[in-house]
């Protein structure tokens, strides 16, 4: 390609959630993208579109973002285990029986969890 420029256009994902900020109309995605976005290696517009869609379509569409944004699920099993519960002693039984995983791994992926997310969800 001899005559043609090549523009490689790669924003950082806080621009990318403030651009979708001006026009989706789906909060709670919005805000969940977000809540992710410093764990994302993927995040794009597309992604938000789909979500709306399936959100829509009662489909799971949190776990679809997480799988599209290429995040560990650990981050999101931590996301609902907050939510959820009051207490670490609850959530790591949920952890460690429903996810079968360590009470230490719960441990490392919380801390990541909470020191990058811009806030922790609050339970119900």
């Amino acid at each position: 390609m001899s005559r043609g420029h090549l523009i490689y256009f790669n924003p950082p994902n806080s621009e990318i959630v403030r651009e979708l900020k001006t026009w989706g109309k789906e909060k709670d995605i919005i805000e969940f993208m977000e809540q992710f976005a410093f764990f994302s290696k993927n995040l794009n517009m597309r992604t938000y579109k789909m979500a709306e869609e399936l959100k829509a379509s009662k489909l799971d569409w949190q776990k679809f973002v997480v799988q599209e944004l290429k995040i560990d699920l650990k981050f999101l099993y931590i996301h609902k285990l907050i939510g959820k519960y009051n207490t670490d002693i609850e959530r790591i039984k949920e952890y460690e029986e429903v996810y079968k995983l360590s009470r230490s791994d719960y441990y490392r992926y919380k801390k990541l969890y909470e020191s990058h997310c811009k806030e922790v969800p609050k339970n119900p």
